[in-house]
């Protein structure tokens, strides 16, 4: 009866061992996962900010490249309209085309063909022969 005490005994410390064990692995799991995710969430915020600044200037200097194409592309089809190149592009009160047209390569040659004068023939001087004749 004494062995069956002991191994009752015995049973019972060591699931107290074991569920101690048990208890003390959760908490470190737990707090291992709780741990990482923090270092995972300030790493990963110091990369977002990072990268969010150098899109905004990036975007920045893409507004200012736009702007600066923008004007451009209206100076160009200023001198194209004034030089007959183009028709006429409708504008609203800023100036900004009102509708979208395409100019195509045809276009722009058959307005060349337009803009350049008439071919006249010329006549040779009459020569002698012909001036007695």
């Amino acid at each position: 009866m004494v062995q069956e005490v002991l191994r009752l005994v015995d049973c019972e410390l060591v699931a107290t061992v074991v569920r101690e064990r048990l208890m003390e692995a959760f908490i470190y799991s737990v707090a291992g996962i709780i741990i990482g995710g923090l270092i995972t969430f300030f790493v990963s915020r110091h990369y977002y900010q990072r990268a969010s600044e150098e899109l905004r200037s990036e975007a920045e200097k893409l507004r200012t490249e736009v702007d600066r194409a923008r004007k451009h592309t209206k100076a160009l089809i200023t001198y194209l309209e004034g030089s007959r190149v183009i028709p006429r592009v409708p504008t609203d009160a800023q100036h900004d085309s009102i509708e979208q047209q395409n100019i195509g390569v045809d276009r722009v040659m058959e307005s060349d063909e337009e803009m350049l004068p008439p071919v006249t023939e010329q006549k040779d001087p009459p020569t002698d022969t012909e001036r007695e004749g």
